[in-house]
């Protein structure tokens, strides 16, 4: 998408098939602060009809990825006999 473009809203169905989330755990999140909040759509005190910006849901679904991908593993190495050793301490 180009900067000059501007990102496109997700309601909240849309939110909750991307991210695999139920609404309670969804706005459980939100109040904690691991989530980013709606935006208001209409306007009014208790506005009902909110959105995400489709860019703040990829960034934080992103970020999820990037928290649960492992840190990738060294090999063990063979010794002489052929038998496989696990890496000493210290060692990667």
């Amino acid at each position: 998408m180009s900067a000059t473009s501007p990102s496109r809203l997700l309601r909240f169905a849309e939110v909750k098939h991307r991210t695999g989330l139920s609404r309670t755990s969804l706005f459980r999140a939100i109040r904690a602060g691991h989530f980013p909040a709606p935006i208001a759509l209409s306007l009014g005190e208790r506005s009902r009809c909110v959105a995400w910006p489709e860019s703040s849901v990829d960034a934080w679904i992103a970020s999820r990825i990037k928290v649960a991908t492992p840190e990738p593993i060294a090999p063990a190495r063979r010794s002489r006999s052929g038998r496989r050793k696990s890496p000493t301490a210290g060692e990667t």
